[in-house]
């Protein structure tokens, strides 16, 4: 994967993933030991920093 298509983000002292799709953000977290990515949510860019807030 691209540097530019992933971004880390900070959540409850977890790491998560974020991959731009046009306007929205699919916010992933990847689970090594069980081979899993784990889909946490498709959120709009406008609506990100709230969605971020509320998690």
């Amino acid at each position: 994967m691209p540097p530019s298509s992933s971004k880390r983000w900070s959540l409850h002292r977890s790491q998560y993933g974020s991959l731009r799709v046009g306007d929205f953000r699919v916010m992933y977290d990847v689970i090594d030991e069980d081979h899993v990515i784990l889909v946490l949510g498709i959120v709009h860019r406008a609506d990100l920093e709230q969605w971020i807030r509320n998690r």
